[in-house]
């Protein structure tokens, strides 16, 4: 999933550019009896050439992992449980301010980090919502 938003040259200066991948899976968590079967939680890969980051807001903290790997298949990290990854590449405004909007969830982790500015608040309404734009 690629979403990009045109923008000139002119504008770029308070641009800037994040290119992520989006993995949703099932929680162990209580509560993720309430949500949609494969979408109780979500986070967050990036390849940066030599190695794999993870960004994964879990109860209570943020977990943030570098994983040296010369392999750039995605499989070769991502958990084997994971319902879909889709990959997001995005401009966003460096200096905006993004309201939260629900508790803080991996969800809300995960629109700061990608710049996305909306009402989601279950992963399964994110998902969706990638998958629109």
């Amino acid at each position: 999933m690629i979403k990009v938003t045109p923008y000139t040259l002119l504008g770029l200066d308070n641009l800037a550019f994040t290119d992520w991948y989006v993995i949703f899976q099932n929680s162990d968590r209580w509560w993720a009896k309430f949500l949609k079967d494969g979408f109780s939680h979500v986070y967050a890969i990036r390849w940066l050439g030599d190695s794999w980051v993870k960004f994964e807001m879990m109860a209570g903290y943020t977990d943030i992992q570098v994983f040296p790997c010369y392999d750039r298949n995605i499989r070769s990290i991502v958990e084997e449980d994971c319902s879909a990854i889709l990959h997001v590449k995005n401009w966003r405004e460096m200096q905006r301010y993004s309201p939260i909007v629900g508790p803080m969830s991996c969800v809300e982790q995960i629109k700061t980090l990608l710049g996305i500015h909306s009402f989601s608040i279950t992963p399964w309404q994110l998902y969706k919502e990638l998958c629109n734009d």
